[in-house]
Formats: C-alpha cells, structure tokens, sequence
C-alpha cells in the first residue's frame, strides 16, 4: 500500500508515527500549503517520505500514489475526497467523514461508482474492548438507557475565548464539539446498536454559535442512548461508557 498524506497539522504527525509501526505501508509522498513546507521536509526527514507537493492536482497525478489520507479542516474533507475520488485513488478521511449528509451520499456513490475503498479513520469501533463489549452485548440483559461521555479541554479554546478562531471552533469550517468529540459517542452507539429512530441535539454555544459542549439524545424502540461531548472542559475520568 503507497499512501500519499494531506495536511501537516498534529493528526498528520500522529499518523505518520503509526505508519511507522505498520507493516506494507509506504509513505510515498505529503501534500501541504506552502506555508507548510518547511515542516513538511521536517517530516521527510523523519518518516522516510519519498516526495513533497504543495500542488494538491500535481500530488493526484503521481501513480504512484494508491491511497490518499486527509489530515485536513473538517470542512475541507468533502471537496477534496470528491476530487481524490475522481482522480481514481482510494481515500482515507480523518472524521467527521463529511459536514452533512448529502456529502456523505456523493462520496459513497461515487466510490461504489468507481470500485474504490473509502474510509472515514476513526478507531473507536475497532477497539478489542469494544468488539467484546459487542460479543456479549445480548447477555447484560434488557438496556433501557446508554450514558457516554468524550470531554475534553480544547488547546484552542483559550485562544478562542481571546478572540482567535481556529478552524475547530468556526462553524464556517464544520467546527465545534460535535463534529469533533461527540461523533465517537455517536459512532459506538450506531455501532452497537444501529441507526436511532429520531435524534436529537442540545448544547451550549460560543460567541460565535460554535457548539462548546452539548448532548445528543438517541432514540430507539425500546431505550435511549445519550450522548455527551465537550471542547471547553475535561470529563472528571477517561472515557465514559455505561448502560443500565
């Protein structure tokens, strides 16, 4: 596998470290703003990377690219999926996978269109403890309500207070808690427990309508799942999984 990466921020770095530590995967190339570039040859240097484009069409062309990882803003996650998608390379897309449903659609159709492998990289579901807590899920007994809760104290949020808006708390860029945090919540519920007859979502908004924290209140035949994420505090233990 010769995946080429999108992005230079954290979420790319951290990749890049896992690449290292998995078997059959080369880095063949990363593509970043030209403002990025010096940290991108940082990276080469680091991580054995073959190439370095700052031209996302010159970085599609290379055949010599399978798959490409987007470790970008989330808001930029659909266009260039779509683009990726029609230049016929398989895509990995860090969440959320997409702003909206519609998005979600088009990428979907298109990659069945095209017979290409089309990921949205988040782990929680294939977590060990995870898989086991699904094993044994019909021997608990009879669930009447789910309790999960992802918080955590934003590095942004400081500045965001100040008056400078990162991409994490713009609802421009497909921002906020929600998008960010609660969608693990979300994903091991769906997960779990499969599509919701109704959701609904509740929160608490910044200056600029951001979501800080809120609740997403899950509703299934027999039970409720509700589901708790925060950008603005720390929950008081790890991540937080009951029912009852």
């Amino acid at each position: 596998m010769r995946i080429g990466i999108v992005g230079a921020g954290n979420i790319v770095k951290w990749c890049l470290e896992a690449l290292t530590k998995t078997e059959e995967v080369d880095c063949e190339a990363i593509c970043v703003l030209e403002s990025d570039l010096a940290l991108a040859q940082t990276y080469q240097e680091t991580f054995s990377i073959n190439k370095i484009y700052t031209d996302f069409d010159l970085f599609l062309s290379d055949p010599a690219i399978d798959f490409v990882y987007l470790g970008i803003p989330n808001k930029l996650h659909f266009p260039y999926a779509l683009k990726s998608l029609q230049a016929n390379k398989n895509v990995i897309c860090e969440k959320p996978f997409s702003s909206n449903y519609d998005e979600a659609l088009q990428l979907k159709n298109l990659a069945t269109e095209k017979n290409l492998f089309l990921f949205e990289a988040i782990t929680t579901i294939y977590a060990p403890n995870v898989l086991l807590l699904k094993k044994y899920l019909p021997k608990i007994g009879h669930i009447k309500m789910i309790q999960s809760n992802y918080s955590q104290f934003s590095s942004r949020y400081n500045q965001y207070l100040s008056g400078n808006v990162h991409p994490a708390f713009d609802p421009a860029m497909s921002g906020g808690s929600l998008y960010d945090i609660n969608i693990y919540n979300i994903h091991l519920s769906c997960f779990l427990f499969g599509i919701p007859d109704n959701i609904e979502y509740f929160c608490n908004k910044g200056f600029n309508g951001i979501d800080t924290s809120g609740v997403v209140v899950m509703q299934y035949p027999d039970f409720i799942s509700v589901c708790s994420g925060a950008k603005r505090f720390c929950q008081p233990k790890s991540n937080h999984y009951s029912g009852c």
